[in-house]
């Protein structure tokens, strides 16, 4: 399995805002990362998972970050975390996230 080497991507302006983030890594089957949408106040943000360009999944940013508290406004919980399919841990799908509804 591969990560992209790119933030997580909106196809055009979210009605959210600037949207921004990033996949961090893979730890016993658990994809982590973080992404926050700026509007008058930061807003947690529903983000699509994909293997090879195709959504696998979806998940919420909302999980507490320390290391995001400092450079982010807000409460700090922008982290994500989305456990992947079996199937995926063996194969040598290409992982991607985007800003839902984008």
């Amino acid at each position: 399995m591969k990560l992209a080497d790119a933030p997580i991507s909106a196809s055009h302006e979210h009605a959210l805002g600037v949207c921004f983030g990033k996949l961090e890594g893979i730890t016993d089957g658990i994809l982590s990362g973080w992404a926050v949408a700026m509007t008058s106040e930061p807003h947690k943000p529903a983000i699509e998972i994909l293997a090879d360009g195709f959504v696998i999944g979806l998940c919420r940013a909302d999980v507490y970050r320390h290391d995001l508290v400092a450079d982010l406004d807000g409460d700090g919980c922008f982290g994500f975390l989305y456990r992947l399919p079996l199937s995926l841990l063996t194969c040598r799908a290409r992982l991607s996230a985007r800003f839902a509804n984008t």
